[in-house]
């Protein structure tokens, strides 16, 4: 199989469609002559030939391979079959391909001899390393390796690529054969698979403070956010720790010793604030203690999985190279401290009322203006609320835009925040039968999204339409 691949991809061969190559049917010997030209071609590096016999059955050769017989007939390669004679289609029989191979062999280069390097010659097992291979000499003409064979599968496996994995402990012996027969060896050693110990107190619930950046290398374990009062965005609960071995295809010729010094920690998203789901990046500080309780390691760490919904999991690598094999660890978490949503909700502005209730009429009808309901969203980014100010009461309106009525807001000093005229229009009216209406923020009246800074104290004020 290998063997056929290699031909089809050096465009020796060829399938007899697109998706089928018919391993076990006959060759023609005008197909016989095409390939046996194209071989001659590639490694003779040949000029086009060009016979001077014509064979009777001329007309009988196909016009995709009548170049081909007539120059492998040229160079004495394959001959008629008598009678000024070629027979295009018939069967290339075992003693015309024994005679046919054998007239090409002065063209080419034998290999005479092949050497290996492991990359390794030393693995653990579960991991991976690659035999590099030379043969000689250079201009050998077939430089295949048509068998790749270990002594001990068992104990190391290797493939067709060259790639070697490490099954167990033990030694293994690694051969490579050319197509000629020529081969070599070289030992592999495997040793046993090493686990590094490493525990830690699960499960712990860590808050993860709102940045607007962070790097996807780790970071220093005493970074934190610029601001002077940093918002718990989130939480995470971590779960678990282990080390690991990388051992899948991605890390197939990496060092064992330095890139098997890894553990994962698992765990999932224990709370979100649904209002910065999108502006959440979840991280982990963490602090790697030896069995003394010297800290060998610490960084922060982003966690790369997506997660928006309570339970999603995640799944962090923490590589370090300031641990070793055969030795045991605890891990530990730095759990930030900021504010959290009902530390937002309890700076909230309060809002004080003036004029309240408020009676205006007009030919269009009555309204009392009794209330008013705030909804506050917190910027994170700036550190303000937006408001958006719902005016609420009751009104009785014959036509769709009831009287009007002034509105102000203003700070502790008597600053105008805000301010506009308002009115209730049938669309704001949610109980029909008591008139009772609440307007919508969005409107001309022009309560929508007013920012106020945490803490203060503001006046909402009420008149009648000068």
């Amino acid at each position: 199989m290998v063997l056929i691949l290699y031909l089809l991809k050096v465009k020796i061969v060829n399938g007899v469609s697109e998706t089928e190559f018919n391993p076990d049917g006959e060759i023609t010997r005008q197909e016989a002559a095409a390939m046996l030209m194209r071989v001659y071609k590639n490694y003779a590096e040949a000029e086009k030939i060009s016979g001077e016999v014509k064979f009777s059955d001329d007309e009988e050769i196909a016009s995709w391979a009548k170049e081909d017989v007539y120059s492998i007939n040229s160079l004495g390669i394959m001959q008629g079959v008598g009678a000024n004679s070629f027979a295009p289609a018939d069967s290339y029989t075992r003693e015309q391909s024994i005679a046919t191979i054998m007239r090409m062999e002065p063209y080419f280069v034998p290999v005479t001899s092949i050497s290996l390097t492991p990359k390794e010659s030393e693995i653990r097992a579960t991991t991976s390393t690659f035999i590099n291979v030379e043969i000689f000499p250079e201009n050998a003409t077939d430089k295949l390796i048509t068998e790749w064979k270990s002594s001990n599968p068992d104990v190391a496996k290797v493939y067709a690529s060259g790639g070697v994995s490490g099954i167990s402990e033990g030694t293994a012996v690694i051969t490579a054969t050319a197509a000629n027969g020529v081969s070599a060896s070289c030992t592999i050693t495997v040793i046993p698979e090493t686990y590094l110990e490493i525990s830690g107190d699960f499960p712990v619930v860590l808050n993860c403070l709102y940045f607007e950046d962070l790097g996807y290398s780790n970071e220093p374990i005493d970074t934190m956010p610029e601001d002077d009062e940093p918002y718990v965005i989130g939480k995470i609960k971590v779960t678990g720790v282990e080390h690991r071995v990388k051992s899948d295809s991605y890390y197939k010729y990496s060092d064992p010793d330095k890139d098997n010094k890894f553990f994962v920690v698992t765990g999932e998203l224990e709370e979100l604030n649904e209002d910065y789901k999108y502006k959440f990046i979840p991280y982990l500080k963490w602090i790697i203690r030896d069995e003394n309780g010297e800290i060998v390691d610490s960084a922060l760490t982003q966690i790369l999985d997506y997660m928006t919904e309570e339970g999603d999991a995640f799944s962090l690598e923490i590589e370090t190279d300031k641990v070793s094999f055969g030795e045991s660890y605890t891990i530990e978490f730095v759990n930030d401290e900021g504010l959290d949503a009902s530390d937002i909700s309890a700076r909230e502005p309060e809002i004080r009322l003036s004029g309240f209730p408020l009676e205006v009429s007009s030919d269009a009808g009555v309204t009392v203006v009794e209330d008013i309901r705030v909804e506050y969203e917190y910027d994170i980014d700036d550190k303000i609320y937006n408001a958006d100010i719902y005016i609420c009461g009751t009104t009785e309106i014959e036509s769709y835009m009831g009287p009007k009525f002034s509105w102000e807001l203003t700070d502790e000093d008597g600053n105008v925040i805000a301010g506009a005229t308002a009115y209730a229009t049938t669309t704001d009216i949610v109980d029909k039968d008591t008139g009772e209406f609440c307007i919508d923020p969005s409107g001309a009246n022009r309560t929508r999204n007013i920012d106020l800074e945490p803490g203060k104290i503001y006046k909402f004020t009420v008149t009648e339409e000068d």
